[in-house]
């Protein structure tokens, strides 16, 4: 099964996964991949200029990585989680089919791999009852502004 996240969506993936096993074990929440895309993808923030990524950094509850037992049971994404990363691909695939003719979109939708970190935070945003989008709000971030500096950024 192809996989519709890039490398450093993947990255973001695990250490929220790492973070969640070593807090409570049981699920990923939004705040714990929000944790992990403010350590682990600084791409995301390098566009966000207007962002006080220190700040935010900061008021992101911190989360230790523990050592994990080898029988520890791998932690699953909440439903909040889930809804997450499909608003992401939603994100990517609107950035992407605007710009585009209909008969070109069905390729999209074929792609190996494609959803970077940059959506998994429009994702965030738009889990908009979760902590991690509050937090991120309250730290200037608009769902409006941050579609648009993402989709004009050129495809990797």
């Amino acid at each position: 099964m192809p996989q519709p996240f890039n490398t450093d969506a993947q990255v973001v993936l695990k250490q929220a996964r790492r973070l969640a096993e070593s807090s409570d074990g049981l699920v990923i929440l939004p705040m714990h991949l929000l944790a992990a895309l403010v350590t682990d993808a600084p791409a995301v923030w390098n566009q966000l200029t207007h962002v006080d990524v220190h700040s935010l950094v900061d008021a992101v509850p911190g989360f230790e990585v523990q050592p994990l037992e080898t029988t520890a049971a791998s932690a699953a994404l909440s439903n909040s989680g889930k809804r997450v990363l499909a608003y992401a691909m939603e994100e990517w695939f609107r950035a992407r089919a605007a710009h585009l003719p209909p008969e070109s979109v069905a390729p999209l939708i074929q792609r190996s791999e494609y959803v970077g970190p940059e959506f998994m935070l429009l994702g965030l945003m738009r889990e908009s009852d979760s902590d991690a989008a509050q937090l991120l709000a309250s730290h200037g971030l608009e769902l409006e502004d941050v579609r648009r500096r993402f989709s004009d950024a050129p495809e990797p």
